[in-house]
């Protein structure tokens, strides 16, 4: 005689939970003489992939008393690059922009509180009301370099709704997972061109190893001088290809410096191979980038919106 099948230990679940997507990588560097910020530009879907421009810059004319009897015009340039739900990104990023505009404070300080308070008010009135599966997919993550009516520049990143201070640098989305690239290179003394190839070095290792990282990577500088200059993608492009071969020439010496097996003349002449290969790969690096800048404008950074897609 046949009998029931026991029920089994544990119900049945009704639905697995959706993997999380990976998200971009965005930095941002502080240095003694400004601050780089850097993303890529892959943007992707359960569905699709696609580009977004996920850096953008705009510019806000102030004005403020350098005297009691004269008044001159200074600009306020704040760029952010964000790092999550690419909705919730692009709203914040708008309203922050409109509370800068209408705020009559063009200090650091009183930026940081406009910031802060845009993107409370953000938190509070409409993500609250987005809807959403998993609360912890409505955290974005931003980080923002402002340019003061003085020239006084200044790093800052949002997790949510809290806005912090960076003295050093920050890494948001799959980011995290090549902090230890940074850690091992960045110094605070670092200059502004050092800093760009830091992230160039950065962008290129998240776009071969880490998902969900890809496309042209979008580098941008901000001065004291306020006029915010974005990396060309050909000239990065021409970087990331020599940045590969040099990092494959490294490698071979790599593993023989700690080997005791090899004798001192074989690893001074596979040194001395290495060098030259560098020196070459340089000068071939150095001649396209000429080539490559006399074809391009100069470039400023954009002041369109970064979801402004070119589909790949």
């Amino acid at each position: 005689m046949l009998e029931p099948r026991p029920p089994p230990p544990f119900p049945p679940c009704p639905w697995r939970p959706p993997e999380k997507r990976p998200v971009t990588l965005i930095a941002g560097l502080k240095c003694v003489d400004g601050i780089v910020l850097a993303a890529d530009t892959e943007e992707s879907t359960s569905l699709t992939r696609g580009r977004a421009r996920k850096l953008l810059t705009r510019t806000f004319p102030k004005r403020t008393s350098e005297a009691k009897t004269k008044i001159a015009a200074k600009t306020v340039v704040v760029a952010i690059a964000g790092a999550g739900n690419a909705a919730l990104i692009d709203s914040a990023v708008e309203q922050i922009f409109e509370a800068v505009s209408a705020a009559k404070g063009s200090t650091v300080r009183q930026l940081k509180k406009t910031i802060s308070d845009a993107l409370l008010h953000f938190y509070r009135y409409h993500v609250s009301a987005y809807p959403t599966r998993d609360p912890l997919d409505n955290i974005i993550d931003l980080i923002c370099g402002v340019r003061a009516a003085s020239g006084e520049l200044t790093l800052y990143k949002a997790s949510g709704p809290l806005l912090s201070t960076v003295t050093g640098f920050a890494l948001c989305g799959s980011g995290e997972i090549l902090r230890h690239i940074v850690e091992e290179l960045y110094q605070p003394t670092i200059a502004v061109p050092r800093a760009v190839a830091l992230t160039l070095h950065t962008l290129n290792l998240g776009k071969r190893y880490v998902a969900g990282v890809g496309g042209d990577s979008e580098i941008l500088t901000l001065m004291a001088d306020g006029i915010p200059t974005q990396e060309h993608v050909k000239g990065i492009k021409i970087k990331e290809h020599h940045l590969d071969q040099f990092n494959r020439l490294v490698g071979e010496v790599l593993l023989q410096f700690p080997d005791g097996s090899i004798a001192p003349d074989a690893f001074t002449a596979a040194m001395a191979q290495a060098v030259n290969g560098v020196e070459t790969l340089r000068r071939a690096q150095l001649a396209e980038l000429a080539a490559a800048t006399e074809t391009l404008p100069t470039s400023t950074a954009s002041i369109l919106s970064p979801r402004q897609i070119g589909r790949a």
